[in-house]
């Protein structure tokens, strides 16, 4: 079996290449590998596993999650393997999948190098009725297609990601452009490059004048063309603001909201976008848990299995009293 690589994956979606470092032609391309990062830090980050054995951890799942949208869990020599995987058999009467064969990043599911050799392994259903059964984790509700298959998350926010690096782009343009730089036209290339050189000169300088003499090329007869581009940065920092809000909003991320505000948000309105960014992280959370469930019904005797559990990283303590004060902050202010 060839090895796995989710760069490949990604590149062919957003012609990102993980490896390579390759980036798509864009205004903003200089910012896609940052906001790409930030993107895929914020969605590996929101849930906590508890119990993992140590060949795995809470951020290994959640990026396979996020490249792939769904991932299968087994048992295999004593140890829990949760790894991706592609579909062998058909769907079950409510569109699940029947069978699976995961898929290594290496060829080896024992640590070493040694190529494996796992045949299709049935998908438990929740009927105990399957020896050694593969359990299916996904990251989100699956995408609604003929397969079933779940819409991995970087794929979900990739627009967004591009039309972010694009403006953030387009915000440094507009910042050049807004400086009304001077143009100025020249009868020849000759006297373009020794213009080009005696402005150079003069401007480089400490002294806070300039000074030519009759006859330079500076007196030629060239045209000065002042360039003139409103500043526009504010307006277009606050749509990317807004773009941010909305992939944030699909992550499950808290944010402001789809607009902006400039002024002080009142407790309904941070209510209502809660309760968007809550749903998705909800819905996530059930899945995982689901997952969870499914490996304890299917390997009772596992004494790992057993002692998994999943929770978001926000929903602490520290978090919750935060929150709380926020709100009756809010409370008070809007009396």
């Amino acid at each position: 079996m060839g090895n796995l690589n989710d760069g490949a994956i990604i590149e062919q979606f957003t012609r990102f290449d993980f490896n390579t470092g390759a980036l798509q032609s864009n205004v903003g391309q200089d910012y896609i590998a940052a906001l790409r990062q930030l993107d895929i830090t914020q969605n590996c980050n929101k849930y906590k596993w508890i119990g993992l054995p140590k060949h795995l951890s809470s951020w290994l799942i959640e990026l396979m999650l996020y490249a792939r949208g769904s991932l299968c869990g087994f048992i295999y020599g004593g140890e829990l393997k949760i790894l991706p995987f592609t579909s062998t058999g058909s769907l079950n009467e409510v569109g699940l999948f029947t069978k699976v064969k995961p898929m290594s990043y290496n060829g080896s599911l024992n640590g070493g190098d040694t190529p494996y050799n796992v045949d299709d392994i049935d998908v438990y259903d929740g009927r105990g009725t399957t020896k050694n059964p593969a359990c299916i984790l996904f990251d989100n509700l699956p995408y609604i297609n003929q397969s079933y298959k779940c819409m991995p998350r970087f794929v979900l926010n990739n627009k967004f990601v591009e039309w972010q690096a694009d403006l953030l782009g387009r915000i440094k343009i507009n910042i050049a452009n807004s400086t009304k730089r001077i143009l100025i036209k020249c009868p020849n290339e000759a006297q373009k490059r020794q213009l080009e050189k005696d402005i150079k000169v003069a401007y480089n300088t400490d002294n806070p004048f300039i000074i030519y003499t009759d006859g330079a090329p500076i007196e030629t007869d060239g045209t000065f063309l002042d360039l003139k581009d409103d500043l526009h940065a504010q307006d277009l920092i606050e749509t990317w603001q807004s773009l941010n809000n909305i992939r944030c909003m699909l992550s499950g991320i808290d944010n402001n909201g789809a607009f902006e505000k400039k002024e002080r948000m009142i407790t309904a309105e941070k209510t209502g976008n809660n309760q968007q960014t809550e749903s998705v992280n909800d819905c996530g959370l059930s899945l995982r848990k689901w997952f969870i469930d499914c490996l304890k019904d299917a390997y009772p005797d596992n004494e790992v299995v057993q002692g998994l559990s999943v929770e978001l990283v926000s929903d602490n303590l520290y978090n919750i009293d935060i929150k709380a004060m926020e709100d009756k902050e809010d409370e008070t202010n809007n009396k």
